[in-house]
């Protein structure tokens, strides 16, 4: 393995890492859902709510950009394309590019399934916010990534 393929390889490893260690499971989004709860009920975010629920939604944005360069270095870009590493080589580039898939596809389906209930988070998550550098129906270009079945097969093959 090439030194430029290895460097992309230990980076992988570490987005890989710490993308999954910065995600927060059921149990540290407990205020935010009770926040996401209480808006459904009444039909809209308090400001200190809405400002939360961005936060996390950025966050979410970040891990994702991160691991989506991650498996597009190592599971096509030019890690990949890159020097012969052997095969043990190329499936420490395949194993890193499919932890990140896994990570990306496990907190994209928590994210998704909550909002998919929730009409007022959907429409909240789908607005814009200029400060934090989130576009306008951001929301519904990861569900329709996440739905769409060509996306669906490329990660079961």
């Amino acid at each position: 393995m090439d030194g430029e393929t290895k460097r992309a390889l230990e980076e992988g490893v570490a987005t890989v890492l710490a993308a999954a260690a910065a995600l927060p499971g059921h149990d540290g989004l407990a205020a935010e859902l009770a926040f996401v709860e209480a808006a459904s009920a009444r039909g809209y975010f308090l400001p200190d709510e809405e400002e939360t629920v961005k936060a996390r939604y950025s966050q979410y944005l970040t891990l994702r950009a991160s691991l989506l360069a991650t498996i597009h270095a190592l599971g096509g870009g030019s890690a990949a394309e890159g020097g012969d590493g052997g095969p043990d080589g190329r499936l420490a580039l395949f194993a890193t590019a499919f932890a990140a898939a896994c990570v990306l596809l496990r907190a994209s389906r928590f994210v998704v399934d909550l909002a998919a209930r929730r009409p007022v988070l959907w429409k909240k998550l789908d607005e814009p916010d200029v400060a934090a550098g989130i576009p306008r129906k951001s929301f519904t270009t990861v569900f329709k990534a996440l739905s769409d079945p060509v996306n669906q097969l490329r990660f079961l093959e």
